[in-house]
This record gives structure tokens, sequence and C-alpha cells, in this order.
């Protein structure tokens, strides 16, 4: 088989990690009857769904689609917000479940990195796409782990000090991933005024 045809079949698997993650919430939240967990499992399953479109024929009209779902998607991040920042229910897990959530986020943080350093090189829109969602998958970990924590270490109840500052963390999280996606956007209506110019 040649090298081309292993790269690609090694490029499909990039969705399967949040797919796998998406699940994991969706149990967590059934094991802890936790609301955040069912919004953060939904929004996962979004953003897998999200990722099936980069391999869609490449067009104005495509390009766009995945932008404006994009941003819906940015948007929606503000529910699993004010469901983590207001929770009034005693949630507990224990350390395996922050463990399991410390080692995808460190693995998102890796491959966004990697991701970013690679869009660099190739001057592709299926990249860029690539890239701003592995970004919004690593803001959205980041996220969740700063979760577990809070709950780990007694949770949300009664602690107006956690509350604040998971409020205000998530939402410097939640501004670097809009601007992420509008830096994104902007590049990529560039990149077809310039295809626009050429033909």
């Amino acid at each position: 088989m040649k090298i081309k045809e292993y790269k690609e079949k090694y490029q499909k698997l990039w969705m399967i990690p949040s797919l796998l993650f998406a699940l994991f919430n969706l149990g967590l939240g059934i094991y802890s009857t936790s609301i955040y967990s069912y919004s953060i499992a939904i929004y996962y399953f979004l953003l897998f769904f999200l990722r099936l479109l980069v391999n869609l024929k490449k067009n104005k009209k495509s390009v766009y689609g995945f932008y404006f779902a994009l941003f819906i998607l940015d948007i929606a991040l503000i529910v699993p917000i004010l469901m983590m920042v207001f929770q009034q229910k005693e949630v507990h897990f224990g350390l395996i479940i922050v463990i399991t959530m410390a080692t995808y986020t460190t693995y998102k943080v890796v491959i966004t990195i990697m991701q970013i350093l690679k869009n660099r090189k190739v001057n592709e829109t299926k990249e860029r796409m690539k890239t701003i969602i592995h970004i919004v998958d690593s803001c959205v970990s980041i996220i969740n782990l700063q979760y577990a924590l809070i709950v780990v270490n007694g949770g949300f109840v009664g602690r107006e000090d956690m509350s604040l500052l998971s409020m205000i963390s998530s939402f410097v999280i939640f501004v670097l991933m809009m601007a992420s996606s509008i830096y994104f956007f902007k590049k990529e209506k560039e990149q077809i005024k310039i295809e626009n110019y050429q033909e």
C-alpha cells in the first residue's frame, strides 16, 4: 500500500478521539446526573458533525456554511458555561474522571499546536478548518477540565468564589475561541477573493 493511502486513512482517524470523548461525557452525565455533563456531551457530538463538513467538496458555499455552523457552535458554548457556573446540584466523581479529562486535554493541546504549525506551512482550506476545530476542541476541553477539578475539590454549591473564578476563566477562553474563529474566517475570505481574482 502506498504512503499516500496510509496518510489518507490516518487522516480519517482524527475525528475518533472527540467522538469517544463525547460518549465519555454522556456516560458521565448518566452516572452523575449532571446537566452540565449532558450539555458538554451534546456539544462534542455537534463538534463531531462539524468535523464531517471538513470532508465536503470545498467551494464558497460549503466554506461559508462551515464557518456559519462554527460561529453558532461557538455561541452555543455559553449554555454549558452557565450550567457550570450556576449549578446548584452536588456532583461527585473520583480522580480517574479528572485524570481522563486531563489526558484528553493534554492530547488536544499538543495536537492543536502541531496543527497550527502545519497550517503555517500548508495554505489549504481543509487544513485551516481542521486547525480551528482543534482550537475550539482544546478550549472546550480546558473548560471541562476546570469543571472536573472544581467538582473533585468540593464542587460549586455554596462556593461563590469558585463560581466567580470559573465564570471569569471560562469567559476568557470563550473570547479566545471566538477571536480564533473570526481570524480564520477572515483568512478564508481573503483566500476566496484571491482565488476569484486569479480566475
